[in-house]
């Protein structure tokens, strides 16, 4: 394995750790109201827990449902841009272990309307107002490029950065999960 790819993989598999722990941590807080609680599961005595929303209405955040505290800091700077894939792809893991699936959408703009809480029957994960959406409400990478959200299965995901170059399918680009090597 070439060494850059080497390092790559290693920096997308410890953040992927980091925010695991971190995820896992939130998820085992006990009030469900507490700042950076992440998704918790809904609870049968709370009306406002409703993950799909009434009539269709976009589920908000709320203490039931608060934003995703990964998604919140994304972005900022406090994760090196090789590894904004890996944590982009945890925190839609988390949406997959809430809703069962994860999202989706015709394109990035319309993945990130369900991610903020914009669409009918979606859940606000993401600020609508993040810094990292474009013009048109798409997520875009460290380089201004949007994230490519290739859907494997309902259960399997990949997330794509065009990396440096701005081109998708280079072999600058960052992928979550890291593509295999060949047999």
């Amino acid at each position: 394995m070439k060494p850059r790819r080497l390092l790559l993989l290693l920096l997308v598999l410890l953040a992927l750790a980091g925010a695991t722990r971190l995820l896992r941590a939130v998820l085992r807080s006990e009030d469900p109201a507490s700042p950076g609680n992440a998704l918790p599961a809904a609870r049968a005595d709370d009306p406002e827990a409703d993950a799909g929303g009434d009539a269709g209405e976009p589920v908000r955040a709320t203490a039931a449902t608060p934003l995703h505290p990964l998604a919140v800091t994304f972005g900022d700077g406090t994760v090196a841009p090789e590894a904004e894939p890996a944590v982009l792809l945890e925190i839609l893991e988390g949406y997959r272990r809430l809703r069962g699936t994860f999202p989706t959408a015709e394109d990035n703009a319309a993945l990130m309307r369900r991610l903020t809480g914009r669409a009918p029957d979606s859940l606000a994960v993401f600020p609508e107002a993040h810094p990292r959406l474009d013009d048109s409400g798409a997520l875009v990478d460290a380089w201004g490029t949007p994230f490519y959200f290739h859907h494997l299965s309902s259960q399997a995901l990949e997330v794509r950065s065009a990396g440096p170059d701005r081109e998708f399918y280079t072999d600058d680009d960052l992928t979550a999960p890291p593509p295999r090597e060949g047999p």
